[in-house]
């Protein structure tokens, strides 16, 4: 046979060899990171990692931890991430970060080993129904025999070109699941190098001759993008889609529209987004998820939720007849509300083949890149000129912004919960990223970010739970190489605590902002007797932070004043490790600030919409 263009492993056993052949697929197929746990029926595949140099590996104990770092890793980069785990329950652990990857649509590789056939079903140690165990919430899964030298070795390496294909698959990316049984002995290579061995990796390897030879995957499938796709239905969109370029104008001219962002978009959908909402005239409300990629614009409406409810603002806003929404998931109630409330048309644009309607109000559904489908709709359309109508939203943000500012901490109060995303708000570095905890972090975070200059948000809007967090923002920053600023809940930090442990192999610093209320504040937005919260939701635990710190050498601070907060979250970015930030408050101390923050602003649109409505014609 030719030589081989890479240096071949010395194989002793048909494992080792399988395990090395998926390996270097997976690298040729563009994984760079493999998350790995510790156990031994996985030996075979983590004992060759060693002999593929080039892919990244990342060691943590826990799977539930390593599953939501991988998913972190996979958003941060935009690439496939795979995750490599021994049997049992080892396996059951990965359920969280898998249901909230096929959520978001995050490419990962589950690799899980397994016991062989006759050890299933028999009371053997750590053996569990394996496949299947994901269910609903796989792009993909696969079972790989025990390896064994009567098969044709091309078998693995085109199970693992599928595997990959279907979780980058241009329609829809997510999880996928590769369960593969091994059978003692597992540690063939390192440990049996003295018994007589008939295996022979020169026989085994003779059908992959081209492959051996080559840099290439082993099968290259060929996907139409969803930008091919795109370019190719612009003759759809002047004739099926919006039935004729004419019907389009008819339909946009003389009428007022909304234009909403979602999750899921990209700095690039948009740029081409706000070009369209600028052809059109329509004002933009953003998600919390979306907002950072837009920085200082004229049509943006920042802070949405703290008055999109308001009833005279409703009846404004009630003379839209189109809303565009692009991406997926909304945070805002106020803004889920409007949108239930809402009678006109609804499209909805985004890439993925979701529905992303828990209202059920869309009645236009285009599944397209939206960066592509804007320049492509653009083309149908006249420019418009500014509206009254519209100018009165726009002006709308001086007296919010001033209504704002007179609520807002001063440098000598005591730090409280909304001075957290106020400072962040101001001193997040241009193009920083931030990871924003579930519950009640990012709804504070969504009451107050608003324009400033450009940022970046991740979070774990999927499933929207409080596991893994911290363990996916360390993913985050290992995957983008950028500091990265976490801000989120006690009970979310407690749930994740283990994961502080992965801060220690970061190659750029975590900076993690907890708001340690004592339990679940967020069960005060809810009508519940105070007896009933405190002994049902809450889940008051009386625990500091600063011990945990401590334990995983992290820096530690817990400042009393928002200027020693102000102070201690730069030092935080400036340092080359990750900091702990504790900052501890009564637990119902978020909710009455953002009621307060709501009653000024309602006061606000009581002013100034009734202004509006006795100097204003409205068509």
């Amino acid at each position: 046979m030719q030589q081989p263009i890479m240096r071949l492993p010395s194989f002793n056993s048909i494992s080792a060899c399988w395990a090395w052949l998926a390996l270097q697929e997976l690298y040729r197929l563009g994984v760079e990171h493999v998350c790995v746990a510790p156990g031994s029926r996985s030996a075979p595949l983590v004992l060759q990692l060693q002999h593929v140099p080039q892919i990244k590996v990342h060691v943590h104990p826990d799977e539930r931890g390593l599953g939501f770092f991988a998913l972190g890793l996979a958003k941060a980069t935009g690439q496939p991430v795979a995750i490599i785990t021994t049997s049992g329950t080892a396996v059951a652990n990965l359920l969280p970060a898998v249901v909230e990857a096929a959520m978001t649509h995050t490419p990962l590789i589950v690799l899980t080993a397994d016991r062989p056939p006759e050890l299933l079903g028999c009371g053997a140690n750590q053996a569990i129904q394996q496949p299947g165990i994901f269910g609903a919430y796989l792009q993909y899964e696969m079972q790989l025999p025990v390896p064994t030298v009567e098969v044709n070795p091309a078998f693995v390496l085109s199970t693992i070109d599928v595997l990959v294909s279907q979780a980058m698959s241009s329609s829809q990316q997510g999880p996928v699941h590769l369960n593969w049984s091994f059978r003692e002995p597992l540690y063939a290579d390192v440990t049996d190098s003295s018994v007589d061995n008939t295996f022979s990796a020169d026989v085994v390897l003779q059908p992959l001759t081209r492959w051996l030879t080559s840099t290439q995957p082993y099968t290259q499938y060929t996907q139409y993008s969803n930008k091919t796709l795109c370019d190719e239905i612009s003759g759809l969109l002047e004739s099926r889609e919006v039935e004729s370029a004419a019907s389009a104008e008819q339909m946009m001219s003389n009428q007022y529209g909304l234009v909403v962002l979602g999750a899921g978009l990209t700095s690039a959908d948009v740029a081409a987004i706000m070009v369209l909402a600028e052809h059109l005239q329509w004002p933009v409300i953003a998600d919390v998820q979306a907002i950072g990629l837009i920085g200082e614009h004229p049509l943006l409406l920042p802070q949405h939720s703290l008055w999109l409810g308001h009833p005279a603002v409703k009846d404004w806003l009630g003379q839209t007849s189109v809303v565009f929404q692009f991406g997926t998931h909304l945070i805002a109630k106020a803004l889920l509300n409007y949108l239930q409330q809402y009678e006109g048309n609804y499209w909805l644009i985004a890439s993925s083949l979701d529905r992303h309607d828990p209202n059920h109000r869309v009645n236009f559904r285009v599944q397209a890149l939206p960066e592509v489908w804007c320049k492509q709709f653009i083309q149908q359309l006249l420019p418009r000129t500014p509206s009254s109508w519209l100018n009165t939203l726009q002006q709308f943000r001086e007296p919010l912004a001033g209504t704002f500012l007179q609520q807002l901490p001063q440098e000598d109060d005591l730090i409280s919960a909304l001075a957290i995303p106020v400072i962040l708000k101001d001193d997040l570095p241009e193009s920083g990223i931030l990871f924003a905890g579930n519950s009640m972090a990012i709804r504070l975070l969504d009451a107050v970010m608003g324009s400033r200059s450009t940022w970046q948000l991740f979070a774990n809007r999927g499933a929207s739970g409080i596991d893994g967090l911290l363990a996916t923002a360390a993913g985050v920053a290992q995957g983008s190489g950028k500091p990265v600023t976490l801000f989120l809940g006690d009970l979310s930090l407690l749930h994740d605590l283990n994961s502080l442990l992965l801060l220690k192999q970061l190659n750029s610093p975590l900076v993690v902002i907890v708001l340690n209320d004592d339990g679940g504040g967020i069960f005060h937005h809810f009508p519940l007797m105070q007896q009933v919260r405190q002994d049902y939701f809450t889940a008051a635990h009386g625990v500091r932070f600063q011990a945990a710190a401590k334990l995983f050498s992290m820096d530690y601070c817990n400042p009393k004043r928002v200027a020693d907060f102000k102070h201690d979250y730069q030092a935080a970015l400036n340092r080359k490790t990750s900091t702990l930030i504790e900052i501890n408050t009564v637990n119902e101390q978020a909710y009455q600030q953002l009621q307060i923050l709501r009653k000024s602003v309602e006061a606000c649109c009581n002013r100034w919409f009734n202004q509006a409505d006795s100097n204003v014609t409205v068509k």
